[in-house]
């Protein structure tokens, strides 16, 4: 068999082209990376049931490494009962599932900002910009106001 080489890349001897890449349900990236998703609870949970051998595959690579690092039983215990119970929690979950799924071009996994109950409190004062002053108004997002709204409003009402 001869290689044949394109743009100066050439196949890697002992690989079967083309390349049939599994996808995860979840997270839709390849199961290799489902790992590094940050619900990876729910990728584990969807690999076992609907791809068993090779959710079986990745538990038995993962539980060698951390055989080898001295981690020993207890750790790997931990994973084989975080999976059980991401399975019986994965159902609960089903409809959490089809509500937050990523759409297609979107973003990933977007976490809300905590709000920060913090003194609310409006501060105005003035700021000289050369010969001319400009008032400066801080605070009003703590209020939960719009501020393009908001600086619309007062350049109409004090211009």
């Amino acid at each position: 068999m001869t290689t044949v080489e394109y743009f100066g890349v050439t196949a890697q001897p002992g690989v079967e082209y083309p390349i049939n890449v599994q996808y995860c349900g979840n997270c839709t990236m390849p199961v290799e990376y489902c790992e590094f998703y940050p619900s990876y609870e729910k990728c584990k949970a969807w690999l076992e049931t609907n791809l068993p051998d090779i959710f079986e595959k990745m538990m038995t690579s993962k539980q060698g490494t951390e055989s080898k690092t001295g981690e020993g039983g207890k750790r790997i215990q931990a994973v084989a009962g975080g999976a059980s119970a991401a399975v019986a929690s994965a159902s609960d979950a089903a409809t959490d599932d089809e509500k937050k799924r990523q759409k297609r071009g979107g973003k990933g996994m977007v976490r809300l900002k905590k709000k920060d109950d913090g003194p609310k409190k409006v501060i105005v004062f003035t700021a000289p910009r050369g010969k001319k002053k400009t008032t400066v108004v801080t605070g009003l997002k703590t209020f939960d106001l719009e501020l393009k709204v908001c600086s619309k409003l007062f350049g109409q009402k004090f211009a």
